[in-house]
């Protein structure tokens, strides 16, 4: 068993060949005046901004942050591709993306992911090379006949499938949900999928939370709710001979966020899986012509 990692690919205008997430937000226009709190899109910017303030007009959104507008994210549909899984999309009916290739792509993920299943087709022109279903919903606690009216189903939020191999010329379709079902997720990554080493025992998770809590003079507590991690260390071993290959195919990889887990059975399953930076890399060589590596990935999964 290796440790792999989903290298999301970069979803642009160019390889989004179809969609089916529609912004409902209007388009700013220069000559509309808009109330506090109003919500608009910029299609050129890819984003949503929200009115500072009333009486609200001519001014350029992107070019007036925190005096006349508020920057909310990403608009439909980029907000599924912007990075960041805490932007959920939520659809009343099935998402269905197409992305076309320019590059090896061999994982497709769902993150974030509320729905009965998450199904991928790959197609050369019009030929289907790939179609695979993944059902999103666990019924492991489900074991005899008590058990089934007793015990709730349990939907899992992570989704991914990497048993194939797509290239330049193919295209990649992604399916939330079936058709008429409420779906959401926060985001879908596809690219290809590099493996290292050799997993051991050991991994290791810490959860870091960001709420604060504060208290008044007279001993009152109050916990403002703020966003968390998921930090996970990976150990590792590596043959001493291919220490270096993959300390800098590893380093090519900070500075960004991308899936690591161990196969796709086990985050499935039960949700081992990292979506966020390397942030850590310590490698101890031995005699023996082995080395222990550690690598610690910053999640926000």
């Amino acid at each position: 068993m290796t440790l792999k990692m989903i290298d999301p690919a970069a979803v642009t205008d160019a390889n989004l060949v179809s969609h089916n997430l529609t912004d409902p937000n209007a388009e700013w226009s220069s000559g509309a005046t808009y109330a506090a709190g109003a919500v608009v899109k910029v299609t050129a910017d890819k984003r949503l901004y929200e009115s500072a303030a009333g009486g609200n007009t001519g001014n350029v959104p992107s070019e007036t942050l925190g005096t006349a507008w508020i920057d909310r994210g990403a608009m439909l549909p980029w907000r599924a591709f912007d990075d960041g899984p805490s932007s959920i999309v939520e659809s009343a009916d099935q998402i269905d993306v197409r992305f076309s290739l320019s590059a090896l792509a061999r994982g497709v993920a769902a993150i974030g992911v509320s729905a009965t299943q998450f199904r991928v087709t790959v197609y050369n022109g019009a030929t289907v090379t790939y179609d695979q279903t993944h059902v999103l919903v666990d019924d492991s606690e489900i074991v005899d006949y008590v058990t089934l009216f007793t015990v709730p189903l349990v939907a899992n939020n992570l989704g991914i499938l990497d048993d194939f191999i797509a290239g330049p010329g193919n295209e990649i379709r992604v399916r939330i949900g079936e058709v008429g079902e409420p779906v959401s997720v926060g985001e879908i990554i596809f690219g290809d999928v590099p493996e290292f080493g050799h997993v051991v025992s050991g991994l290791s998770s810490e959860m870091v939370d960001y709420s604060t809590e504060t208290v008044d003079t007279f001993g009152n507590a109050t916990i403002i709710e703020r966003g968390y991690t998921f930090d996970r260390d990976y150990p590792i071993k590596i043959m001493n001979s291919d220490g270096g290959r993959i300390e800098r195919a590893l380093a090519k990889l900070r500075a960004r966020r991308g899936l690591y887990y161990l196969t796709a059975e086990i985050a499935n399953t039960w949700g081992i899986a990292t979506y966020g930076r390397l942030t850590r890399l310590i490698k101890t060589a031995d005699a023996g012509g082995w080395s222990d590596v550690n690598v610690t990935v910053e999640g926000r999964l």
